[in-house]
């Protein structure tokens, strides 16, 4: 005799099989061109925005470190 669970988690995956998502769309290759493609490009946004960050953090530390503390506290800033 079936556990209710297993057969209902059976028949499950039967219908997504069939009428859902499929199997390929759910697993890509980390060997295959399209992934590796993907990896890279993923890689390459990640480090852009990265430097971006430092950028913009070195910015922001170089117009704060120019106006006195007072000014700094209470937001006046001119550029």
């Amino acid at each position: 005799m079936m556990n209710a669970g297993i057969a209902t988690a059976m028949r499950m995956q039967a219908t997504r099989c069939t009428h859902g998502v499929t199997r390929k769309l759910l697993h890509l290759e980390l060997y295959a061109p399209d992934c590796a493609r993907l990896i890279k490009e993923w890689w390459l946004i990640e480090r852009m925005l990265t430097w971006v960050a430092v950028r913009l953090a070195a910015a922001r530390n170089r117009i704060l470190s120019k106006l006195g503390k007072g000014e700094a506290r209470r937001g006046h800033l001119t550029l």
